[in-house]
């Protein structure tokens, strides 16, 4: 039994607000390369303590006060751009929710009037507001923590073999 996949619905959803969501998926994507950037900050701390080994009072300590500094401005820069991928994800997510429950109400204004009779208008109410209102976990949560799964890997196997090369 095939899976069906409820995305290109949710994207067609979003309708002007896609915008937003790409917008919120490039943010996730960058977040998740500056996080790996800090990292590298750390590998060039280690590097110079690795290369002088014994003789670290022979090291200039403002390279270390500079590194930290790349470091606290990189995870910084990470965090800034994860709440700006969550502020554009929320304004996707709640926008596509009053969107949805628009149209599920004028789909149910469309029914039969017998279908009223056996479907009281408060279950149906609880119904509408429960799924909509569960599309802002996946639209403004999901898709910017699914964004980062993918790239953060990705970055990390770039990093590596640019690290790597430069150290062979």
């Amino acid at each position: 039994m095939k899976s069906k996949s409820n995305l290109p619905f949710l994207f067609r959803s979003m309708g002007a607000f896609k915008i937003t969501m790409l917008i919120s998926i490039v943010f996730a994507a960058l977040s998740a390369i500056e996080n790996i950037y800090a990292y590298t900050f750390v590998y060039k701390i280690a590097e110079v303590i690795i290369s002088n080994y014994g003789n670290l009072g022979a090291v200039d300590k403002a390279i270390f006060y500079e590194y930290g500094k790349g470091i606290v401005f990189a995870v910084c820069a990470a965090y800034g751009l994860y709440g700006l991928s969550l502020l554009f994800s929320h304004i996707t997510a709640f926008n596509t929710a009053v969107r949805l429950k628009k149209m599920l109400i004028r789909h149910i204004g469309r029914l039969p009037g017998g279908y009223h009779d056996s479907n009281p208008s408060g279950s149906l109410r609880k119904i509408i507001e429960k799924n909509t209102d569960a599309t802002e976990t996946l639209i403004a949560h999901q898709i910017p923590n699914t964004t980062m799964s993918i790239v953060l890997p990705v970055a990390f196997v770039i990093f590596m073999f640019r690290y790597s090369v430069l150290l062979s």
